[in-house]
């Protein structure tokens, strides 16, 4: 991992080799810890292809990916390998806050990309790279709750859909939403009923309905709601 990607890590290569036994015991049992994670990819031969880890420093930074590194003949959308690996590290932040942190080397295009593909966005902070203060480390976020079906509830929020049923018609709990057509002699969905809400005599109101037609008793009417409108029905 240090030899192949060294801007990946803020360890060098030779201060990895001083380590000695318990130290690599100590790191290979952070996966064990409460609020962590560490997963691998394995060949069927029993080769180690991939790995990364997940851990939270403090409350405010929340889910922090580390540890990030998967082998060159297994990179890429084909192998499927970071796709399998940081999903399962998305699920792990499901469970503790729902969001996602992780930090990447400004120099590393191709795993800046490779995140980005998966959803991460740059925040803006940057911190000094540890081993390289010359250079920075650009912080990526990933709410890990978001996905389809929470763009879908946002679309469903922002234009809600409203079903028109047999009932809600003969409740008339839908003339509330949506208006009349006062131009017509009928609105879509009355199924007989007028489209303009005045009382109506028992006579009139029978011609209307069962032949749809405007007689003497709708110009009366249609004047005297004109004049209570203010000629606002033309």
């Amino acid at each position: 991992m240090l030899r192949d990607t060294p801007l990946g890590f803020g360890e060098t290569f030779d201060a990895a080799l001083a380590h000695d036994e318990a130290e690599w015991a100590m790191r290979g049992a952070r996966g064990t810890n409460e609020h962590s994670i560490v997963v691998v990819a394995i060949t069927p031969s029993g080769r180690w292809v991939g790995t990364m880890g997940g851990y939270i420093p403090d409350e405010a930074t929340g889910p922090l990916l580390v540890g990030v590194y998967v082998a060159p003949d297994y990179r890429g959308g084909v192998a499927g390998v970071t796709d399998a690996l940081l999903s399962r590290i998305e699920d792990w932040a499901r469970t503790e806050t729902g969001r996602l942190t992780l930090h990447v080397h400004e120099h590393n295009d191709r795993a800046r990309v490779a995140y980005e593909r998966r959803g991460f966005a740059a925040t803006g902070v940057t911190e000094p790279y540890v081993l390289d203060p010359t250079s920075r480390e650009l912080e990526m976020i990933k709410q890990a709750h978001t996905g389809i079906a929470t763009s879908s509830a946002c679309r469903a929020r922002a234009f809600p859909v409203r079903r028109w049923s047999h009932e809600n018609r003969r409740s008339g709990r839908d003339r509330h939403r949506r208006p009349a057509r006062r131009h017509r002699g009928r609105a879509p969905w009355s199924r007989g009923r007028s489209a303009l809400p005045v009382h109506r005599t028992g006579r009139d109101h029978r011609r209307r309905t069962r032949r749809g037609a405007r007689g003497s008793g709708y110009r009366h009417r249609r004047h005297e709601r004109r004049a209570h409108l203010g000629g606002g029905i033309r």
